[in-house]
């Protein structure tokens, strides 16, 4: 029996401008081309399940205060009140 593991990333980012304040739930993709970092190398400088509130990994750190455009992509289930 052969089994492989799949690392995923899920990041809350909470996200603010002068008008109004959001959270973006990003995954794998997205995650990896704001970080440059894929979710293997990840998983290995955090740890697998890590909660991380305070301390950021470097490759967090190094987005934080920075400005994205980002493109929403809305379908009829993607909001939540």
């Amino acid at each position: 029996m052969c089994l492989s593991l799949v690392y995923r990333y899920r990041v809350d980012l909470s996200v603010s401008d002068q008008t109004d304040e959001a959270v973006f739930v990003a995954f794998d993709l997205g995650m990896a081309k704001l970080t440059n970092i894929q979710p293997a190398e990840a998983t290995h400088s955090v740890g697998v399940n890590a909660r991380v509130d305070k301390d950021f990994p470097q490759f967090i750190a190094d987005i934080v205060g920075k400005t994205f455009t980002f493109q929403l992509k809305l379908g009829e289930f993607s909001l939540t009140f």
